[in-house]
């Protein structure tokens, strides 16, 4: 599992091991859960129900995650996720 963030200039060497990458761009299939982040049933229905009906492929890229709001005082109620399934 890789976490990411946005940063405005690359990530010099360092012992803890972070690290530059960037997510490829291309094609993705997008899925929005509203609510914890316990179990995210949209990777769940992307991979296991939506993709086998869409006609699509997988892409060579892992899925990502990207949690809208973020921060103490976000509820589990409130929490907002952006789910990719890269296509190829």
């Amino acid at each position: 599992m890789d976490i990411c963030v946005s940063v405005s200039e690359p990530i010099a060497s360092n012992p803890q091991g972070v690290v530059n990458k960037v997510i490829p761009a291309g094609r993705c299939a997008v899925a929005r859960q509203l609510g914890s982040r316990n179990h995210v049933a949209a990777a769940a229905y992307l991979h296991e129900v939506w993709l086998p009906v869409s006609g699509e492929r997988r892409g060579e890229c892992p899925m990502f995650f990207h949690y809208v709001n973020v921060g103490p005082d976000i509820q589990d109620d409130d929490m907002i996720t952006d789910v990719y399934l890269p296509l190829g």
